[in-house]
């Protein structure tokens, strides 16, 4: 089909989005020595909290994975590697996004009349790490929950991990194309060197997102190889 100038010629390829995985608790409400209330993060988890607006699908997922698995078996929906995945900077406010950019240069930014502008622009600083993974949880597609479930970080080591893998996939099919290949997508416990209230950095246990190939994938590939 032709595209549509202007309409459909500038859409990017999506399945409707039924979730989120998260990586914390839920956010807890708290009170300023003045009794004014504000949100905080919930607390790390080890294992993944899904959320979705439809509560029939996070009974699905429950069904599907347990109360709290560790480790999802996945499958990541498109081609390209910046349609599954995408990483930026981003600057966030009570009323939303402020600006995302590049670390450099702007791609979205709030005007002061409250509209969006994409032309590009310094960026102004504030912003912090954000990386967006789009899978598909074959758990709930057989219970006939079709679309597509995000997971978001804001962990250096998480998007630099994500990162290594997708592109290690690439290089090892010789092409940029993402389907079909099975993923596990798990919290791993690990060592990082953290800021400490004096400066100085020191070392603390958290629970990173590691997105793996699945044994079976890899050892489909070394067959194949071993008998070409």
């Amino acid at each position: 089909a032709m595209p549509i100038k202007r309409l459909t010629d500038n859409v990017a390829p999506a399945f409707p989005r039924i979730g989120k995985l998260r990586k914390g608790g839920e956010s807890v409400e708290r009170a300023n020595a003045n009794g004014k209330t504000y949100n905080t993060y919930g607390p790390e988890l080890n294992y993944w909290r899904f959320t979705s607006d439809k509560p029939e699908i996070v009974k699905a997922f429950t069904e599907a994975y347990g109360g709290q698995p560790a480790e999802l078996d996945v499958y990541l929906p498109f081609k390209a590697i910046d349609d599954n995945w995408s990483t930026w900077q981003e600057e966030w406010a009570a009323g939303g996004l402020v600006h995302r950019c590049d670390g450099e240069t702007c791609v979205t930014w709030l005007r002061p009349d409250g509209t969006y502008s994409h032309d590009p622009k310094p960026c102004p600083g504030k912003c912090t790490p954000v990386g967006r993974l789009s899978v598909i949880l074959p758990g709930l597609i057989r219970r006939g929950y079709v679309g597509s479930v995000t997971m978001e970080t804001h962990s250096i080591n998480d998007i630099l991990s994500i990162q290594a893998c997708v592109l290690a996939i690439v290089e090892a099919r010789g092409t940029e194309d993402l389907r079909g290949v099975g993923f596990i997508l798990r919290r791993v416990e690990q060592a990082i060197s953290t800021p400490g209230k004096d400066g100085k950095r020191v070392r603390r246990n958290k629970w990173l997102v590691k997105l793996e190939p699945a044994a079976e994938w890899v050892t489909a590939q070394l067959e194949a190889a071993r008998t070409t």
